[in-house]
């Protein structure tokens, strides 16, 4: 039983398609109709439902020790995610925001919100973080069952379960464009179907703020401003002015960004700056984002603002282009191959991924047959704006890159699953389910109350709420560092042990807990991911070993952010400021991170 839930990311969306495959079944067998009408307990269950397949693979993370590229232990933030941890840390305590964090403000200043709710505990922080993303996934789950039945929005559930399984542990960009694209499809449903302006513009200004959170399709955005335009029974000002509403939602969602990034402090013209390697790798004939840093090493030199290397590398990639148009080709060709090669790939068992990729194909075949319908107009063009966008992004980061747009392959799957089993269903019991060419998206009100304050909920976490953290957050600032001094030879750093400064105690085993996070040494060695950075090093743990992710509470001489390793040390967790003396760890395969020397109190 044990290690089911520690490896339940492998089988949610299995055990979710197995549900769905059930229940269809069990209606044949009766010869009922496929659809049901959602009733008061069965959404009830159907909440049971989401929050078990999201929170499952987070708590089996913890149970087992798995560590992830970007979670060490299922816990501790590593590469890129310690990068956006460490800009939430500085931002809730009134610094401004560097580099690194402007290129990605939106997750920064979200991830600074659920921080300080959680009182800075990181685990807390990762828990509270997969309940709002379980309650957007519930009001889609909500809006498919009420068109198209339980089971239906079952499989729905899946692909957005299979991808929320390997990163709800994590502190990356991934986590708030998954929330805000769920959302926003629930919008997007709801408005195209409806014709309601109003719902649909708000659905395009979310999936907009999703797309800048975790850059991915971009030309969804504009395409989506074409919906308007190709509906034919409109009068053609009618369309104009549509589609004019449509691109003020965009431009609306992508000043969000620069706005935030210059309310803390940052510079604007940093936000998706290094979106230009991307771009110059795919024109270089496909090569990847790291490619510009081996071509032009001298973008990088210290100092240099990152909107001004930006603007070199969009320089350099046009003199490329230029130069050598055959590599753009080659590079867009390579970029389209991989994202087939990658559709829907992050469901992890194989058997589950060629029967969710069968309904997203029927999917997709039903929506071209029946393009003229408002609400398969728009997903065929948000079908289409992630396809043309693939040979771009498709390069780096896997399949995180379509993050923002799972929910609307989720939607797809949903209509080839609602499509397969109304057709099974009409050739073994004689009938159809009667639901699935409906004219009407089946809603008792265009935009729910509730969809509209979640939403509201999700903008204020991302814009308000951390603004006005930022500007008054210095209370666990130290101004001068402690009387206290370290043996020669080593650095000092103030930190507030536990909550600010994450641990993870790696304990005998038989003595892990799983809150707070201790995992056993068999399960934190046997279990690493094999991409992890230092995962030799990682893997020489022994009981008694303790990673802490240091987080300087003073920021003179210097500031002081690095990853600690106590050896056969007590490590308190109280919360309390502490002086923690470091010195470099011995060279070899955990190069670069801290031994911890010593540990004392100081009082505040």
């Amino acid at each position: 039983m044990g290690d089911l839930i520690v490896f339940a990311d492998t089988w949610v969306a299995a055990a979710l398609a197995g549900c769905a495959f059930l229940m269809v079944g069990l209606a044949i067998a009766r010869r009922q109709p496929v659809y049901t009408p959602p009733t008061r307990y069965g959404l009830l269950f159907l909440a049971l439902l989401v929050l078990v397949s999201i929170l499952a693979p987070m708590f089996g993370h913890w149970m087992g020790g798995r560590s992830l590229p970007n979670a060490v232990g299922g816990l501790l933030p590593w590469n890129d995610a310690a990068g956006y941890f460490n800009c939430a840390r500085a931002l809730a305590d009134g610094v401004a925001l560097d580099s690194f964090c402007q290129r990605r403000p939106h997750y920064t200043a979200y991830l600074t919100s659920l921080l300080s709710a959680a009182g800075r505990d990181l685990q807390l922080m990762l828990l509270i973080q997969a309940l709002v993303l379980a309650s957007g996934v519930f009001l889609f789950a909500k809006a498919i069952s009420a068109r198209w039945g339980f089971a239906v929005a079952i499989v729905a559930i899946a692909p957005l379960a299979a991808f929320a399984g390997s990163h709800s542990v994590t502190t990356l960009t991934e986590n708030l464009g998954l929330v805000l694209g769920v959302v926003a499809m629930v919008f997007l449903l709801n408005g195209s179907q409806s014709r309601h302006i109003g719902a649909l513009a708000t659905g395009v200004f979310l999936l907009t703020l999703a797309l800048s959170a975790r850059a991915g399709a971009l030309f969804v955005l504009p395409l989506l401003l074409l919906w308007p335009l190709l509906l034919p029974d409109f009068a053609w000002q009618a369309r104009i002015r549509r589609s004019a509403v449509l691109l003020i939602a965009i431009i609306a969602g992508l000043a969000v960004g620069p706005i935030i990034s210059a309310l803390l402090g940052g510079d604007p013209g940093d936000t998706h700056a290094n979106f230009s390697y991307t771009i110059f790798g795919v024109i270089s004939g496909g090569k990847g984002w790291l490619y510009i840093y081996d071509v032009h090493p001298e973008f990088f030199r210290r100092g240099i603002p990152e909107s001004q290397i930006a603007r070199d590398v969009y320089a350099a990639t046009w003199r490329v282009f230029l130069e050598s148009p055959e590599l753009a080709i080659q590079g867009l060709t390579k970029g389209f191959l991989i994202y087939l090669e990658r559709i829907l790939k992050y469901v992890p068992w194989l058997p589950a991924r060629i029967f969710i990729v069968l309904c997203w194909l029927t999917g997709i075949v039903h929506i071209l047959r029946h393009r003229q319908e408002p609400t398969k107009l728009m997903l065929g063009l948000i079908a289409l704006g992630i396809a043309t966008s693939a040979p771009i992004i498709a390069f780096d980061a896997g399949t995180r890159v379509y993050a923002a747009t799972i929910a609307a392959d989720a939607t797809i799957v949903a209509i080839g699953f609602a499509v397969l089993a109304n057709t099974t269903t009409r050739r073994v019991a004689g009938h159809d389910s009667g639901t699935l060419d409906l004219p009407t998206f089946v809603f008792t009100k265009t935009t729910g109350a509730t969809n509209a304050v979640f939403a509201l909920f999700l903008v204020l976490l991302v814009t308000l709420i951390p603004v006005a953290i930022g500007s008054t957050g210095t209370q666990s600032r130290h101004t001068s560092l402690p009387t206290t001094t370290c043996a020669p030879g080593s650095d000092i750093a103030v930190a507030r042990l536990g909550p600010g400064s994450p641990v993870l105690p790696i304990v005998a085993d038989g003595q892990e807990t799983t809150w707070p996070a201790s995992p056993a040494v068999s399960g934190f060695t046997g279990r690493m991911h094999k991409h992890v950075a230092k995962a030799d090093g990682l893997r020489q743990a022994t009981p008694g070993t303790t990673y802490l992710l240091i987080y300087d509470l003073v920021p003179e001489p210097i500031w002081v952010n690095y990853v600690g390793i106590a050896v056969d040390m007590a490590v308190p967790v109280d919360g309390r400021a502490y002086v923690v003396c470091s010195e470099d760890w011995p060279t070899g395969p955990l190069e670069g991170a801290r031994r911890i020397t010593s540990i004392s109190p100081i009082s505040r």
